[in-house]
């Protein structure tokens, strides 16, 4: 149990450090980036928003049938779950950075901007549901196994949730 505790508190520092770096203000870089922002066209960032909905819906598949391995007490192949979990780790990581790229052409009092920042909450729960996992494949106390999926289906559902909020919007602005 205190092993659990010590692993969420640790994984929503990261979450919250993350998100304080990817939309703070007193970033020695952001001036720079804001000076430089040039604002897309409607169309061209409901197409651009639209590619990185996808891709995450990509990321978010992949991850349930990681998930589904992962209910199989013991995992039947530990290497091959490790190896997809990696797998979905390094295609979140590049998600992560095009967001962020992104970002930075956006001026920060925009509504695109606030599409973003919407994406990468939807990215940080999907990557908490991927922590979730990973800590679920070497637990064997099944106490902290039903914790465990819990939250991995909590970070897995608001990671959705936000992702249809930001859908809703992206449909209310541009249609």
């Amino acid at each position: 149990m205190n092993t659990i505790a010590k692993h969420k508190t640790f994984i929503t520092t990261i979450l919250l450090t993350s998100l304080i770096f990817s939309t703070s203000s007193l970033c020695a870089s952001a001036p720079l980036i804001t000076l430089q922002a040039t604002q897309p066209t409607l169309i061209e960032h409901r197409q651009i928003v639209s590619q990185f909905i996808d891709q995450l819906k990509i990321i978010q598949t992949r991850t349930y049938g990681l998930i589904q391995l992962a209910l199989e007490s013991p995992i039947k192949d530990i290497a091959s779950f490790k190896t997809g979990i990696n797998s979905v780790n390094n295609t979140t990581a590049v998600l992560r950075r095009d967001i962020l790229n992104y970002q930075s052409t956006l001026l920060d009092s925009s509504f695109q901007y606030r599409d973003v920042l919407l994406l990468l909450n939807a990215l940080n729960y999907t990557k908490n549901a991927l922590f979730e996992l990973e800590l679920l494949s070497v637990t064997t106390n099944n106490v902290e196994r039903t914790e465990l999926i819990q939250n991995l289906f909590q970070s897995r559902t608001e990671g959705i949730n936000t992702l249809n909020i930001l859908e809703d919007l992206i449909s209310e602005t541009y249609n």
